[in-house]
């Protein structure tokens, strides 16, 4: 996984980490899922986790 963090970069992290540093008020502006023979895209879900709220889950593949 790869994310664009506001005023740090690329940061390059794992599937199973958190990406950003909770309560850093940093933002995550972009991010891709690169995928592998072991993980498909119909086992991934992902959400955002925003001030004092949750973006809905979303399925791999789907896009908003």
């Amino acid at each position: 996984m790869v994310s664009h963090i506001g005023d740090v970069g690329d940061v390059i992290g794992r599937l199973d980490a958190w990406i950003g540093a909770p309560g850093s008020r940093a933002t995550i502006e972009d991010f891709a899922i690169y995928l592998t023979d072991v993980l498909q895209p119909d086992e991934i879900k992902y959400r955002a986790v925003l001030e004092g709220w949750y973006t809905p889950w979303i399925k791999g593949g789907m896009r908003n």
